[in-house]
């Protein structure tokens, strides 16, 4: 976790549990807040990866990784997409993946699934969720199976939470 501003009797670095915790003094508040929301982005995404490459550097790291992920970062957008593997699910007898995914992006945190054919081409997205808690929605989504015509996502209690009728 990085936190952005002074700190007051905090150390620089904290180990918390399980996560990390920096303090991020620099960080030119004046500048953010007369910044278009690309420049903040950027602005944001320059201060985290420059603390990251420092702690990489004092561990002797690779620091590639992480250029490439700025990089990639950068070019998709300040968005990004992450599959969830665990819920897609290929329909063997329809030649169909359906996809479920997270896409991050300025405007908050969906969940969505795309219906793919063979060849990976997108038939379809349908949202699941929109706008929802980056930390505790996926813990909502428990398995994803298909059911006669529905594609569906259960609970971790069983229950329905998406259905969608194939």
């Amino acid at each position: 976790e990085i936190r952005f501003g002074p700190r007051k009797t905090e150390e620089r670095y904290t180990r918390l549990d399980d996560r990390c915790l920096c303090f991020h003094e620099e960080f030119d508040f004046k500048g953010w807040k007369k910044a278009t929301e690309e420049e903040r982005d950027g602005m944001v995404l320059d201060a985290i990866s420059g603390r990251m490459i420092r702690i990489g550097r004092a561990f002797r790291a690779d620091l590639n990784a992480i250029r490439d992920a700025v990089n990639k970062t950068r070019k998709a957008g300040f968005e990004g997409k992450v599959v969830a593997e665990d819920l897609t699910i290929h329909d063997k007898e329809n030649g169909l993946r359906f996809e479920v995914f997270q896409k991050v992006s300025r405007q908050g945190v969906d969940w969505g699934v795309e219906i793919k054919n063979n060849k990976g081409k997108v038939l379809q997205t349908e949202w699941i969720a929109k706008d929802v808690n980056p930390v505790t929605y996926r813990s909502k989504l428990a398995e994803s199976k298909r059911e006669g015509h529905e594609f569906v996502i259960l609970d971790p209690k069983g229950k329905k939470s998406f259905k969608l009728t194939i």
